[in-house]
């Protein structure tokens, strides 16, 4: 007799999902130098000045509760940009995060959604988190998917 797994024995814990994930690729660079950095989730460039651009960079959606990119999966090769103009007035920026947790925050005339393989963020001084945690500073940030970077097993 096998080893049992719970209750319902060791043949059905063998049984998984494997779901193909593609991943992204961000490139930070700073005067001279520049680094890269490989997520899974997300990433949040953000305008150092307050209340200026953001940028949200995401394989997939929703992630941590929010769906920014209502049309994303995790494995469709594409990278989906988030882009919300500095000339977004605070309460509305407030309206439309209470509305993301619905996918419905778009369309908006300040906010803009693009799905392609590759973004890059404009000149500037930039923020920048990578699923939650902190990467760094930069003046000019790039991304790229990488289509099957790995497959996740649940």
């Amino acid at each position: 007799m096998g080893a049992s797994v719970g209750h319902r024995g060791a043949r059905d814990a063998a049984v998984m999902l494997a779901t193909r994930w593609d991943a992204i690729r961000l490139r930070l660079e700073r005067g001279s130098t520049a680094r890269e950095v490989v997520t899974l989730g997300r990433a949040w460039v953000v305008a150092q000045a307050p209340r200026g651009m953001a940028s949200i960079v995401a394989t997939t959606s929703p992630v941590g509760g929010l769906d920014l990119h209502p049309r994303a999966h995790p494995n469709d090769g594409a990278l989906h940009a988030l882009e919300i103009a500095a000339r977004m007035p605070w309460r509305q920026r407030v309206v439309a995060w209470r509305r993301a947790h619905r996918g419905d925050h778009l369309p908006h005339p300040t906010m803009r959604a693009s799905r392609a393989a590759a973004w890059s963020s404009p000149p500037g001084r930039w923020l920048v988190w990578s699923d939650g945690r902190w990467v760094g500073r930069a003046d000019r940030v790039h991304a790229e998917v990488i289509p099957d970077a790995c497959t996740l097993h649940w």
